[in-house]
């Protein structure tokens, strides 16, 4: 298979389907892109956001630096300092709010969507690119593919980092096709510095944007025959400008926050990367897939067997038609393809939220191919360097999908981390491989057009899946322009905070155990201590003891304790079987004063707040 793919190293016409469709204007696609992306937000406008879970950080944490508060010194934080210093200069710019966020987000998220669509053209044809990038706006940018998986969109995102970090990816990744092309040194400094700015977001964005631009600078050496002295220059002012961003953040914080907190703060989730006692709770376990290893494995395999007996055939099929088709052959073939969409539509609908697992093992097959294409490339007088680029593409795709390897899927984490491999395989199956087929002289336009049909019934059946999670999203929290649509736990929020307004009074402080600073954030109302959230992995990160410490040294006016379980992570209830002194402590130094509890939906991970006041 390697060494009839790699006969694709000489320049070869693009697929037939591709060709017709480069003829047309290019505005087709930006209309149809824009459209699609419009569609998707006013199904879900405002409905991106949990009320209680992740993004209440989101909020509170720019609120309070834009307030001056320090990162690191001031409040307690496990990320880099990239994300939360930008969104507090957006509240600083535009006022403290979620539409402000969600605006700023709105452009991010638009910045994200061209450099899809550019990346994925210079890699791919302009039929890839527009596919891939249609599959992005439905899958990924604001999709709720489960319903619990609130957060995981790119406008009200569990963590900035990720869509910050997947943003400066694919400007690096940019930057590096434009170095394919003109090799000017400025582009050098862009990728340089896109890629010291991901090391301030997460680890794992760095850890797989490094191999890919390192490959490709290696790769565009070798393909121009030049000595292996002449890589230097070029890393070296890689390596360069991307330090200049960390060093940058170690200066800043170092002034407010002294070298000690800012060399942490530099780190971000570097320190934490092998934190064990973190890493073996069963929520992180279970996202890689390493709790049931054998069965997950299993899991792949089967999924995997699925592409094959679909893929397999039509592959045959189309090389097996080598000559133009006449009408009455494709009225055969579409009517034998809508005899196939009954049980491929069954298939769809029971393996919907695994049909990404296989991924890994596709996109390693994907990256053996093109490396056999790009070792071909060196011996064409004029390399085609679209090869190396889908090469590194490939590549930091494989390696954003080692938090979920074994779990691979588009919702939760995948909405991130499985984003750059979905758009890889679209491209192999819309364009890379129909372009093979036709280097043999099959049919490219069959395969092409069925890989259309097939990508539109899996879109189709995800945004069916979304529609129904979002169903649910119609209780109003918030006010102004701080409202927003939750679910069922949206009158309970809506009652706790009527509670706390009439109670607390101007200047009180407030810490909601063991989440739920949102509740903070909505209700205008400080944290005195630097701890916003008291889940285990908080707990054994930061330590119990420097959060009891905390309560000590600056007790909150009042408490808002909530029944939120943490069953994810193995444990029952804070104080039951985690946080057991800090929960003593409180129990000891605080009274009940009211009770939230909403009697309907009481089985509801938010269905009772207690209320509690410091005593005099």
């Amino acid at each position: 298979m390697l060494s009839a793919v790699s006969k694709m190293a000489h320049p070869e016409p693009a697929n037939r389907a591709a060709e017709r469709f480069a003829r047309l204007p290019t505005w087709v696609d930006i209309a149809v892109i824009a459209t699609t992306l419009a569609v998707m937000l006013g199904l879900t406008w405002k409905k991106w956001p949990d009320p209680m879970v992740d993004f209440g950080r989101e909020l509170y944490v720019p609120w309070q630096l834009s307030l001056g508060k320090v990162l690191y010194a001031d409040i307690a934080y496990f990320n880099g300092p990239l994300s939360p210093y930008f969104n507090a200069l957006v509240f600083k710019l535009f006022g403290v709010s979620f539409m402000a966020l969600s605006l700023a987000n709105l452009v991010l998220l638009g910045a994200t969507v061209f450099l899809v669509y550019r990346l994925l053209s210079a890699a791919a044809s302009r039929l890839g690119a527009l596919t891939g990038t249609l599959l992005f706006v439905v899958l990924f940018a604001t999709s709720k593919l489960s319903w619990d998986s609130g957060n995981y969109n790119y406008v009200s995102p569990y963590s900035h980092e990720m869509t910050h970090g997947i943003l400066l990816c694919l400007v690096a990744l940019s930057l590096l096709a434009a170095y394919f092309k003109r090799g000017r040194t400025i582009h050098v400094a862009g990728i340089g510095l896109a890629l010291g700015l991901t090391f301030l977001t997460k680890a794992e964005f760095f850890i797989a944007l490094a191999p890919a631009l390192l490959l490709g600078l290696i790769g565009e050496i070798w393909l121009r025959r030049k000595p292996a002295a002449s890589l230097l220059r070029p890393l070296g002012g890689l390596i360069g400008f991307a330090l200049l961003p960390p060093a940058l953040a170690f200066a800043l914080l170092s002034g407010a926050a002294g070298a000690a907190q800012a060399w942490r703060g530099t780190l971000g989730t570097w320190p934490h990367l092998f934190a064990r006692d973190v890493l073996d709770l069963p929520f992180y376990r279970s996202g890689m897939g390493m709790d049931r290893p054998l069965e997950n494995l299993h899991v792949l395999l089967e999924v995997a067997g699925g592409y094959l007996i679909l893929l397999g055939p039509l592959t045959a099929l189309a090389l097996l038609l080598r000559r133009p088709l006449k009408p009455a052959a494709w009225a055969a073939i579409g009517a034998g393809l809508i005899a196939l969409a009954l049980p491929l539509g069954w298939w769809l609908e029971r393996h919907l939220l695994n049909l990404a697992r296989p991924l890994p093992l596709v996109i390693a097959l994907i990256c053996l191919a093109q490396l056999a294409i790009v070792a071909g490339q060196r011996r064409c007088r004029d390399p085609d360097r679209r090869w190396l680029l889908a090469l590194c593409l490939s590549v930091f795709s494989l390696t954003l999908l080692l938090k979920i390897f074994l779990n691979v899927r588009v919702y939760h984490y995948g909405f991130v981390l499985a984003m750059p491999a979905t758009l890889v395989l679209v491209c192999a199956l819309v364009d890379w491989v129909p372009t093979w087929l036709r280097s043999k002289g099959g049919s490219d336009k069959l395969f092409a057009a069925a890989m259309l049909g097939l990508l539109a019934a899996t879109a189709f059946a995800y945004v069916r899946a979304s529609t129904a999670n979002y169903r649910p999203v119609i209780h109003s929290v918030g006010e102004g322009a701080d409202a927003f649509l939750a679910d069922r736990r949206g009158p309970v929020v809506r009652s706790v905070l009527e509670r706390l307004n009439v109670l607390i009074e101007p200047g009180a402080t407030l810490a909601v155990l063991p989440e739920g600073v949102m509740l903070n954030y909505l209700s205008s109302t400080e944290n005195p201590t630097p701890f916003i959230n008291f889940m285990p992995p908080e707990v054994l990160l930061f330590g119990e003891d420097r959060m009891l410490e905390a309560f000590r040294g600056q007790p909150p006016d009042y408490i808002v304790l909530t029944n939120r379980g943490a069953r994810e992570y193995g444990f029952r209830l804070i104080g039951v079987d985690y946080a057991v002194q800090l929960m003593a402590w409180i129990e000891a130094n605080y009274d009940l004063i009211d009770k939230v509890h909403d009697v309907e939906h009481q089985g509801d991970s938010f269905s009772l707040a207690l209320i509690l006041r410091a005593r005099s």
